[in-house]
């Protein structure tokens, strides 16, 4: 699963877009949008770079969400 922080997201409307705009890219794509996060989640075949392009070609801007790695102790 890939998720990535999408800018400009604020409605349905715009959920709707980013959905349409993943399953052409990707029609067996499960898509989770998250707008009160501003993230996306991708379970399918295509790589971050491949759906931030995808959102850039709609006027989103999109950046992978880099997982937090648990701090090592002493």
């Amino acid at each position: 699963m890939i998720t990535l922080r999408v800018e400009g997201m604020h409605c349905g409307r715009c959920v709707a877009r980013i959905n349409q705009a993943v399953h052409e890219l990707d029609a067996g794509a499960e898509v989770r949008v998250e707008l009160a996060a501003g993230t996306v989640s991708v379970d399918g075949s295509r790589n971050a770079a491949e759906l931030s392009a995808a959102l850039a070609r709609i006027g989103y801007q999109a950046r992978p969400v880099v997982p937090s790695s648990p701090e090592s102790g002493p």
